[in-house]
């Protein structure tokens, strides 16, 4: 399939040629594969937020701008590629990644629709994006998901669709659900970086099974998500970081997280909230002990600050120039008074209850699922209740473990 093949190249060239041009070590196994792939994607969506004022969301324009970013590497001599190892840890998670993608695809494809709503005005705006190379559009086609609201999800599968225009349903749900299952890969790869191989391993399973975790419903919030681990991942990369190589993972942490930020308005302030509970809950052990070295603190902040500027430059500030203040919130379906006045929720009225995080109903909701499931509910209690203990009897690296858990679960 030529759509496959055109992201699996373009994003892998991107994503490597960063890594390269920036001197960063790889990691091992297969991490650095899947990780080359969500640094290709976030390069992606960078891009876009320029070449759309431009016209030039086109798929040979970031084929060239790929294969530019490999000669490049090339002339400086650092264009080199290993085999990566398989151990039997990856064996398991790609085969749950493989059953993943094929009851998504199932689910997908099991009728000849797209689901109501979101996709319908997805697919329209995917059509406009792959036809006019931009995600600008006059003010008498509002398509909800063009600017400004962020349109990369969409940029990203009409271009995709400029590669082979056949069937617009099946490039939409394929690649949906596609991007859906890769973060499981990608979420062990971080889970390998915060935790040892087999709690990784343990909780990769647990977000697999998990009843709520995402859906075949084709929306934005797919790429966001997919984007939320590797930029995960190099924040705690930089975090812990000692050698030369720290700067280079915090420009790199800095792009993916900004990436996250411009891909998805909920996702975004949800997923930045949560990094600054990351950064400040891995700082708070060494505060407690006072060990804390200022300058490294200011570092740290440094790379949420920087995010937040590069998704100001790249997309927001230019969207409310562009458009004001009311236009853009509005199309986030928030009043502009927002931090000042009280206003409905954006869930339709629903009030969700213990019982809805406890139970996963077999039929759920048609866009994002609900309940942990009992089980895992347990889980989640007995692993906050031994952090607990363990701070109690003054451990204090557990209050980083009792903070990120805590943030996760919340």
């Amino acid at each position: 399939m030529i759509q496959l093949l055109y992201l699996i190249l373009v994003a892998l060239a991107m994503g490597l040629a960063l890594w390269r041009l920036l001197g960063i070590e790889e990691d091992d196994g297969l991490s650095s594969l899947f990780l080359y792939f969500g640094t290709g994607l976030a390069v992606f969506v960078l891009f876009s937020a320029v070449l759309g004022f431009l016209n030039l969301v086109n798929w040979m324009v970031y084929l060239a701008i790929a294969l530019a970013m490999l000669a490049l590497v090339h002339m400086k001599g650092r264009l080199s590629v290993s085999m990566p190892k398989i151990d039997r840890g990856w064996v398991i998670v790609l085969t749950l990644f493989a059953l993943h993608l094929a009851v998504y695809l199932y689910g997908s494809f099991s009728y000849p629709w797209l689901e109501d709503d979101d996709p319908w005005v997805h697919a329209s705006a995917v059509r406009y994006v792959s036809i006019y190379g931009t995600y600008i559009q006059p003010e008498h086609l509002p398509l909800h998901y063009l600017a400004p609201y962020p349109p990369f999800f969409d940029a990203l599968l009409g271009v995709l669709f400029q590669v082979d225009g056949s069937s617009l349903q099946f490039t939409l749900k394929f690649f949906n659900a596609l991007l859906v299952s890769l973060t499981i890969p990608l979420f062990y790869v971080w889970a390998r970086k915060k935790l040892d191989g087999t709690s990784a391993l343990w909780a990769t399973g647990m977000l697999a099974a998990l009843p709520s975790f995402m859906s075949h419903f084709v929306w934005a919030q797919t790429l966001a998500m997919l984007l939320t681990f590797p930029a995960f991942y190099f924040i705690e990369r930089y975090l812990n970081e000692k050698d030369g190589s720290k700067k280079s993972l915090g420009i790199l942490a800095v792009f993916l997280l900004a990436s996250v930020m411009i891909s998805q308005p909920s996702v975004a302030g949800i997923i930045f909230i949560m990094s600054c509970i990351y950064v400040f809950a891995s700082n708070l052990p060494k505060a407690l002990e006072k060990k804390l070295d200022l300058g490294e603190v200011l570092r740290h902040g440094a790379v949420l600050i920087g995010a937040l500027a590069l998704a100001l430059l790249l997309f927001w500030g230019p969207m409310f120039l562009l458009y004001g203040q009311e236009k853009v919130f509005g199309q986030m379906g928030l009043s502009s008074s927002f931090v000042t006045e009280k206003n409905d929720d954006t869930s339709g009225g629903v009030v969700y209850g213990m019982s809805d995080f406890l139970d996963a109903p077999s039929s759920s909701k048609m866009d994002q699922p609900i309940g942990l499931g009992l089980f895992i509910s347990l889980l989640c209690l007995i692993g906050l209740a031994g952090s607990a203990l363990k701070l109690k009897a003054g451990e204090n690296t557990s209050l980083h473990l009792l903070l990120t858990l805590g943030s996760y679960s919340a």
